[in-house]
């Protein structure tokens, strides 16, 4: 169970929260540079979406692999 809770944080939620914390930030001080901003976290976005769409299959065989037989 241990590998599954792992796997879970891995592949988490993010992009939601920096999106949310991205619409906070520039609201609070819109003089940060929200432009700059927006590219910024939009590019990370992007880059985990393709990071985890490539390492889901291997990771999850694996834990295919770890879990006991019920």
């Amino acid at each position: 169970m241990q590998q599954g809770r792992w796997a879970f944080a891995f592949f988490g939620v993010r992009g939601v929260g920096s999106l949310s914390s991205l619409a906070y930030a520039v609201g609070e001080a819109p003089a940060l540079g929200g432009d700059w901003l927006g590219a910024t976290v939009s590019f990370t976005i992007v880059v985990s979406v393709v990071l985890h769409g490539v390492l889901s299959t291997p990771v999850m065989s694996r834990l295919e692999r770890l879990r006991p037989a019920a």
